[in-house]
C-alpha cells in the first residue's frame, strides 16, 4: 500500500468515525429530549389529574349526590313528574293523629330545597365553572326575590318564580354534565360496572332500576318466603 492509498484510507476512517460520533450524539440528544418531554408530560398530567380530582371532590360530587338522592325519591314517589316539570323536589310526609277527639297534623320534610341550597353554600366556589358560578348567583337572587314578594304574589314574584325554575333546570344540567365530564377525564368511567343511572338527551339524570310490577311481586314473594330471623 503506497502513501496515497494509506492517506485515503485514513481519511475514510476519520469520516466514518466522525459520522458515528455525530449519529451517536444525535441519538443521545434525541433520547434525552424524549425523556425530558415525557417527564414534563407526566408531571402536567399528574397535576391536571390532581386539579380535576379536587374540582370533583369539592364542587361537583356533593351536588351530584344531592341530585342522586332526589331522583331516587322521584322514582319511588312521583315518577310521573319529570325533572323538566319539577327540577328540584320538595317532599313532605304528613301524619294525622287523633288525640282528645281532635285530629292533629304533623309534617315531616323528606326533601327540602334548603338541602340543595346548603350544599351549594358548602362547595368551593373558586373551583366551579364560570357557568355554575353565574347560575348560582342568579339562583340565590331569584329565591330572595321570590321570598320577599311571596305575600303580595305580584308580577315580580311570578317572574322570580319562573326564572328560578328555569335556572334550576340549567343548574341540574350543568352539574350532571360537568361531573360526568371530569369523571371521564380521570378515566374512572372505565372502572364502573354499575350502570343503573342514565343521562337523557335533555341532560337530566335519572335512575334506571327496574320497578315494574312483576319485579316488585317477585321481591314480595322472596320476602314472604324468607325464614324469620331470630
Amino acid at each position: 500500500m503506497n502513501v496515497e492509498e494509506l492517506t485515503r484510507q485514513l481519511m475514510l476512517e476519520q469520516i466514518i468515525s466522525t459520522k458515528v460520533e455525530w449519529v451517536t450524539l444525535v441519538i443521545g440528544t434525541t433520547l434525552a429530549l424524549i425523556t425530558a418531554v415525557a417527564g414534563v408530560y407526566k408531571y402536567y398530567k399528574s397535576k391536571n389529574e390532581e386539579a380535576r380530582t379536587e374540582v370533583l371532590k369539592q364542587v361537583y360530587a356533593p351536588l351530584y349526590m344531592i341530585l342522586v338522592r332526589q331522583e331516587l325519591y322521584r322514582k319511588l314517589y312521583i315518577e310521573s313528574v319529570s325533572p323538566d316539570e319539577a327540577p328540584i323536589l320538595e317532599l313532605t310526609n304528613r301524619h294525622q293523629q287523633l288525640k282528645n277527639n281532635q285530629f292533629t297534623e304533623t309534617a315531616e320534610k323528606i326533601l327540602d330545597r334548603e338541602d340543595f341550597i346548603n350544599t351549594i353554600d358548602k362547595i368551593n366556589i373558586g373551583l366551579a365553572s364560570s357557568k355554575l358560578v353565574t347560575l348560582i348567583a342568579m339562583y340565590k337572587d331569584a329565591i330572595k326575590l321570590e321570598e320577599e314578594f311571596s305575600e303580595k304574589k305580584n308580577e315580580i314574584f311570578w317572574k322570580a318564580t319562573t326564572i328560578k325554575c328555569d335556572i334550576e333546570k340549567d343548574l341540574i344540567k350543568e352539574i350532571v354534565y360537568r361531573y360526568n365530564y371530569i369523571y371521564k377525564k380521570l378515566g374512572l368511567h372505565r372502572k364502573d360496572r354499575l350502570c343503573k343511572w342514565r343521562v337523557n338527551k335533555e341532560g337530566y339524570f335519572y335512575i334506571d332500576y327496574d320497578l315494574a310490577p312483576e319485579r316488585i311481586e317477585q321481591i314480595k314473594r322472596l320476602v314472604d318466603d324468607s325464614p324469620p330471623t331470630s
